[in-house]
Formats: structure tokens, C-alpha cells, sequence
């Protein structure tokens, strides 16, 4: 059994090694929260999964960021329980950052084909964003899973209905998913009811009970949201095209971007700033700050993760945040076409595992994918850290229930980003970029914004 204390056991890797995975962590983010071509699978096929035992080469090694922010790490605890549950098989965590895009750049570095240090530099499972299938698939950065020398394709008839789609690429599934998370909408459930304001089911309604409770002086502003140039716009940004245009992938047609309905949508957004429903200073808002001011009584809504509830009012118990807090599915506009259920779209997120197709550990790395998606790591997901797991099966668990975002998770119809595009961070970077310069403060209107990005994602 190894440390419990988020260390990395000693000569687990390489002095060269580990420096170079801290290094190509700490490259700038251009999005946080989310390469040239290489030799590997072709169109249509995939890497067979290489032969090797389970001992080979040393301990796992394990790269992920962390798993439950602002609660214990359960990194830690799931490697000791997969360790006591397979005593041969040792596993060494190497923490990674918490941006998405540095994520992507440090694995980038160690994992392609001719990359210097090949054994000891290179994670055997890593934990990736659900955008990333695609682009790793297309790169040979991941593993096929579905193969039967893998996990098998009936293996993932256990993940819930959408979540293997998207992680497929070109008909081979590259990701085993982890968690999941999906945009929700977290109300301070003590100020609405002071004011007899119901909580909002359409974004109209959510616009009338900010404007209300912030001339009954409640507050600075109203809603927070995630309005900064990066991978957290282009998620806002698909909530409100899939509830205008009532598709759960509003974005994979180019000519869908330019269309009245998405135009109606960017103008939306901007109006929440322009009558002073969100501040101008939403435009630069990641997680965190829009987190920090619902937890500190300057916004009523916030537009956030099923994650963020770790965060929200951290010096809370547990009874009192539940007492100030509630959590529902996003709103959908009036007279639109709503999604299934009622409710409008809720971007999907979450995390999900990835095995190197040039592990000298295959067997083990396998086994490891297998014991994090099976029922013991499912549950701890769970009832130890609040977050949705992957598994159909321990989703419906009635424990579930007792978590608020959760309970709202369930009654929610999840929107998808065109993360099946090998160039989606190209794609996004246009998205977000487009979206952001017709906000308060940018240089372009909505119409001429979403025109060019149309135009700019069809020439990829």
C-alpha cells in the first residue's frame, strides 16, 4: 500500500521525466476547466492493445488532476482501495493541472509517438475531458477500448445512454467515462423565498426575478455565469443555442451558427449585461469567479457544474448550505421549444479514463479502467465526493437523491459540444472568440459574430 498523503512515490519516475510533466503542465492556458498529426491508427481503425504483463515496468502511473475539488481528494483513497482489491498491482498518482488546455499540453508532450522518454515519462491511464476522444483518437494519444483484446465493446453497454457516443471516433470508443457533469442552476433558495419569487423555469422568468430582487436592494447584481474567452463560454454559449434551436447538438452544422435562432441567443446574452442582470465583469469569469460571488450574496443564480456545489459556501454545513441553496435544471425561453422533460439543455462535461496505446503495463492499465468504472469507484464518486457517476446502474442509486445537483441532474437533458471534430480546440477557440466579441465591451455584433464563425469552422 502506497502514501496517502497526494505524494508520488519515490523513484516512481524519473527526475527528467516528472520535471518534464510539471513543465508541460505549467504551459499558459488559452481555456481552462478543456497538434500535428502523428504516425498511428488510420481512418476506420485502431491501435491494437500491445502485450505486456502487469508488473512490467514498474508501478501504474496514474496522471490526473484532482478528482472533487474543495473536498477531500479521492485520488487517493481509489488508489489504495484498487490496490488492496489487486494487492500485485501498484499504483503511483502524478497530479496534473486543474486547466484543461495545460492538461492537454503536458499529455500532448509525453504521449506522442517518438516523444524522448519513452517509458518512464509517460503515464500508463490518465484522466481526460469528455471533448478530448476525438482529437487523442485521431492523434494516437489513446487506446481503442472496444476491441476485444481491450475491454470489449459490450463492456460499455454500462455507461449511460449518450456517453458512449461521445466517446467514439470513427467508429472505435477511446475513452472509458468516469464522471460526468452538466451545466445546472444553483439559486439562493433563502433570498427568492424572502421575496415570494418562485425559482425560474425560463430564462425569462430568471431575468424578471433578477431584475426584482435587485431593486429590493438584495444584492450588487444577479446572475453569475462564465463569460470569459475560454472552453466555459463556448458551454454557456451551447445551453442557449440548443434551448433556441431545441437540438441537443446545436453546433454540428456550420450553418446552424448564423442562423435567427442562434442570433436570438447571443442577443440574450448580451442583454443580460446591458440591463444589468449580470455585471460587465462576467465577461472575464471563469468557475471560480462566478462560484465566489453566488457563495458571497452577490448573485441570487449561478450557472454552474454539478462540482461546484463542493465549492459553493465551503465554511457551511452541510444542512445549512442545503437550507440557502437550491439546484435545478437550466431554464429554457418561453415559447421555445423546450427539451425532453421540460427543462431546457444542459451542457454534458465530466471526465473520463485513457489508457496509452504504448503502455508496457497493458494488462494492468485495463484492469485499473475496469475498477474505475465498476461499482466500488462509482460509489465512492457518489456518496464520498457528490459527483454523478458514469455507470447506469449507480447513477439510479437512491443515495443520489440526498446530493441536490444530483436530484436535478436527473430531470435534465444534456446538450453536446462538436467534440466528434479531431479539431475541436480550433473549433471552440472560434466559438468562444466569436461569442465573446459581441458581449458588452467587445468589437462585433451578434449577427456579424456568429456569421464569422460560421465561416471560420467550415474552412477546418
Amino acid at each position: 500500500m502506497g502514501d496517502t498523503d497526494g505524494g508520488v512515490r519515490d523513484g516512481a519516475l524519473s527526475r527528467r521525466a516528472l520535471l518534464g510533466l510539471l513543465s508541460a503542465a505549467a504551459l499558459p492556458s488559452t481555456a481552462a476547466l478543456p497538434l500535428a498529426a502523428t504516425a498511428g491508427c488510420s481512418a476506420g481503425s485502431a491501435p491494437a492493445a500491445p502485450s505486456g504483463g502487469a508488473a512490467a515496468g514498474g508501478p501504474l502511473v496514474w496522471f490526473s488532476g484532482e478528482i472533487t475539488q474543495g473536498v477531500h481528494d479521492l485520488r487517493w483513497a481509489m488508489r489504495d482501495a484498487f490496490e488492496r482489491a489487486s494487492p500485485d498491482t501498484a499504483v503511483d498518482v502524478v497530479s496534473g493541472p486543474q486547466s484543461t488546455d495545460s492538461m492537454r499540453a503536458a499529455l500532448a508532450s509525453v504521449l506522442k509517438p517518438g516523444a524522448v522518454e519513452p517509458d518512464a515519462g509517460r503515464p500508463d491511464v490518465y484522466l481526460g475531458d469528455v471533448i478530448w476522444p476525438a482529437q487523442f483518437g485521431a492523434e494516437s494519444y489513446a487506446l481503442a477500448l472496444d476491441g476485444p483484446e481491450a475491454l470489449g465493446r459490450p463492456y460499455f453497454n454500462r455507461f449511460a445512454a449518450g456517453l458512449t457516443a461521445a466517446s467514439q471516433y470513427r467508429g472505435h470508443i477511446y475513452a472509458a467515462p468516469f464522471y460526468t457533469e452538466q451545466g445546472l442552476l444553483y439559486y439562493r433558495r433563502d433570498l427568492l423565498a424572502r421575496h415570494g419569487v418562485a425559482p425560474p423555469a425560463t430564462w425569462e422568468d430568471l431575468a424578471k426575478a433578477a431584475l426584482a430582487l435587485k431593486n429590493a436592494g438584495e444584492s450588487t447584481y444577479q446572475f453569475a455565469w462564465q463569460g470569459a474567452a475560454y472552453e466555459g463560454l463556448t458551454c454557456n454559449w451551447i445551453e442557449y443555442l440548443a434551448d433556441r434551436l431545441g437540438k441537443a447538438d446545436p453546433a454540428s452544422d456550420p450553418a446552424d451558427l448564423a442562423s435567427p435562432g442562434a442570433v436570438q441567443a447571443l442577443v440574450f446574452m448580451q442583454e443580460l449585461i446591458n440591463q444589468k442582470v449580470s455585471p460587465v465583469a462576467v465577461t472575464q469569469w471563469q468557475e471560480v469567479q462566478s462560484i465566489d460571488a453566488f457563495s458571497g450574496g452577490q448573485a441570487a443564480f449561478l450557472r454552474g457544474w454539478n462540482g461546484s456545489w463542493n465549492t459553493i459556501l465551503p465554511d457551511a454545513s452541510p444542512e445549512a448550505k442545503r437550507a440557502m441553496v437550491g439546484v435545478a435544471p437550466l431554464p429554457f425561453f418561453a415559447g421555445g421549444p423546450a427539451a425532453p422533460g421540460g427543462s431546457g439543455y444542459c451542457t454534458a462535461g465530466g471526465w473520463s479514463a485513457f489508457v496509452n496505446p504504448r503502455t508496457d503495463k497493458p494488462r494492468a492499465s485495463l484492469d485499473f479502467v475496469r475498477w474505475l468504472t465498476g461499482e466500488q469507484a462509482q460509489r465512492m464518486l457518489l456518496t464520498q465526493g457528490g459527483l454523478e457517476p458514469s455507470v447506469t446502474a449507480v447513477r439510479g442509486d437512491p443515495a443520489a437523491g440526498a446530493v441536490p445537483p444530483l436530484a436535478a441532474s436527473s430531470h435534465a437533458a444534456l446538450a453536446f459540444r462538436p467534440s466528434d471534430n479531431p479539431a475541436y480546440p480550433e473549433v471552440t477557440k472560434i466559438l468562444f472568440t466569436s461569442v465573446h466579441s459581441a458581449l458588452p465591451g467587445g468589437t462585433s455584433t451578434p449577427q456579424a459574430a456568429l456569421q464569422n464563425a460560421a465561416r471560420e469552422i467550415a474552412k477546418l
